[in-house]
């Protein structure tokens, strides 16, 4: 399956995988420096079975505490678990209407164009990243979903 995302104004096609490497790094990202994630990206990876939602959805208490083990990833037993349970809140609505459709409803399948000229201008917070948080909550999704929702805006040029 694709999900349409834009960098740098180009529409992209992704598939849920790499869709699910986004929700899962950022998700550890929070309260750490991005390097750190960042360096341990591959290690990501290959414990979350390439960041298919679809693998990950079907986690147990016997994956939790393989992670948990796991000394190549940050071993955080709330974002393992909410990993896990945002990976479920994906399915659902992916299996509903659809996790790309559900994101472009909010700005009615365009990208939305603003004057800003660098990331430094982006605000940590907007009415659209605190909607889309809210409905991501709704939803099922777990932890740090405010940040998930505002990194999403970004990435997806809202």
């Amino acid at each position: 399956m694709l999900i349409t995302t834009i960098r740098n104004g180009v529409y992209l096609n992704t598939t849920a995988g790499r869709f699910g490497k986004k929700l899962v790094l950022d998700g550890f990202q929070v309260g750490l420096s991005w390097i750190t994630i960042l360096k341990k990206r591959d290690a990501f990876c290959q414990a979350f079975d390439g960041f298919d939602p679809d693998i990950v959805a079907k986690y147990g208490e016997a994956d939790i505490e393989r992670l948990l083990q796991n000394k190549n990833i940050v071993r955080h037993r709330g974002k393992i678990e909410a990993t896990i349970s945002n990976a479920r809140a994906w399915q659902k609505i992916e299996t509903g209407e659809g996790f790309n459709k559900f994101l472009w409803n909010y700005v009615g399948g365009a990208p939305l164009q603003t004057n800003r000229k660098s990331m430094s201008q982006i605000p940590a917070q907007t009415e659209l990243s605190t909607r889309i948080a809210k409905d991501l909550k709704k939803a099922g999704f777990k932890f740090a979903v405010r940040q998930l929702s505002i990194r999403s805006c970004r990435r997806l040029g809202w």
